[in-house]
């Protein structure tokens, strides 16, 4: 009870803030469903911090150094990461590797805050990326097909998109491209393929898995997918799409927006001191906004070696794809196995409409600034400022 004397709070508070900061970092369904403390034989790359690893400014240099390396046991996420493009496309494709049940995640919230989740946890379990087996074949299955033939209409909505990107590109002086731009970009998109409009904060539910989440993040969520499935209801979208198209609305729109807004910020960099209509002779590829995968261990097993025990987490991250010398090599962060980005070709659409009419502005960049949010799934900026001269 000392800290709480007079003068104590303040010698404490650096450490309690940094206690509380971590805690909230730890992403929700490893401290809910968290096992294993440290596996036999597990070490830890101590100058290395997972969480902030996507956003880390260094992070091209980390991922060329990790390249080749085997993966290692971090004590404070209680986890194994493998940063290793070859060794993260052969744990995608192992079958001993299955996704985290966040159904139980989610009924055990219900337990802790006494409230019911019915909308949330019906979305959860249409999600592709979240599911497992028989279950994940269902689902997925119909979104491909879907996925696959609107890419054939394209068309109907290239004109509007890229009257969106020339008017965002004219404007004068400062541009917040990630809501001026991005977001009514991707959110164009979306609602073109979905018929209904996207009316709430991107990551919104992404963010309770990345973070602590609170009981009022949780009844706000729980409202938004209520929302949701009224608006297909009264959309008069075929029978039994309304898993499929509330999965996409809910965490397909975060995928497409990451990727965009991440090759975007990669562009403006590149052209910073140039004009835009004088772009470099290599176009700027492409990346994906999706930094990790997570998964658990259904049964032991040795990879690399290393000896993994059953129910251990493991954190795949993709960046370092972004890093390989050819195009089908670098595709690789868009995921591989039974879980790759269904919606890979309609972010390369998207991406090569979006570099052809950037292109076309005479704007000259002077200074890109930006932020990114608290995330660990996506990288997603919070601001993109682009200041023209």
């Amino acid at each position: 009870m000392a800290i709480w004397r007079r003068g104590g709070v303040h010698k404490w508070r650096p450490a309690l803030i940094l206690a509380a900061d971590f805690w909230l970092s730890v992403p929700l369904w490893l401290r809910l469903m968290g096992r294993r403390l440290r596996p036999p034989g597990g070490y830890v790359v101590a100058a290395l911090n997972p969480l902030s690893l996507p956003t880390n400014p260094d992070r091209a240099a980390i991922f060329a150094r990790a390249r080749s390396s085997a993966p290692f046991f971090d004590p404070r996420l209680r986890l194994w990461v493998v940063l290793d493009p070859d060794a993260v496309t052969q744990l995608l494709q192992d079958d001993r590797l299955v996704m985290p049940d966040v159904d139980a995640a989610l009924a055990a919230l219900e337990g802790r805050y006494g409230i019911k989740l019915p909308h949330l946890r019906w979305v959860t379990s249409q999600l592709p990326l979240l599911s497992n087996g028989e279950h994940h074949r269902r689902v997925r299955q119909p979104m491909a097909k879907f996925l696959s033939s609107e890419k054939k209409h394209a068309e109907s909505w290239r004109g509007g998109v890229a009257d969106l990107i020339a008017s965002a590109l004219a404007k004068p002086g400062r541009l917040e491209a990630f809501r001026q731009l991005l977001l009514p970009v991707v959110n164009a998109v979306f609602e073109n393929v979905t018929r209904v409009a996207v009316a709430f904060e991107p990551l919104t539910l992404t963010k309770i898995f990345d973070h602590y989440a609170s009981f009022k993040q949780l009844v706000d969520l729980e409202g938004h997918v209520a929302v949701l499935r009224a608006k297909l209801a009264a959309s008069g979208i075929p029978a039994g799409s309304e898993g499929m198209l509330a999965s996409l609305v809910m965490l397909g729109r975060d995928s497409l927006l990451s990727s965009i807004s991440e090759s975007f910020l990669n562009l403006v960099t590149i052209c910073r001191g140039r004009r835009l209509d004088d772009p470099p002779e290599d176009p700027p590829r492409l990346l994906s906004g999706v930094a990790i995968a997570e998964r658990i261990t259904r049964t032991p097993f040795s990879f690399g070696g290393i000896s993994f025990r059953e129910g251990e987490r493991v954190r795949l991250y993709f960046q370092g794809f972004h890093l390989l010398g050819s195009e089908t090599e670098r595709l690789g962060a868009f995921g591989s196995g039974p879980h790759s980005c269904l919606g890979r070709s309609l972010a390369l659409e998207l991406w090569s409409l979006m570099v052809a009419e950037i292109a076309k502005a005479p704007r000259l960049i002077e200074a890109v600034g930006f932020e990114y949010d608290r995330g660990v799934i996506f990288t997603m900026p919070m601001y993109i400022h682009v200041d023209f001269a």
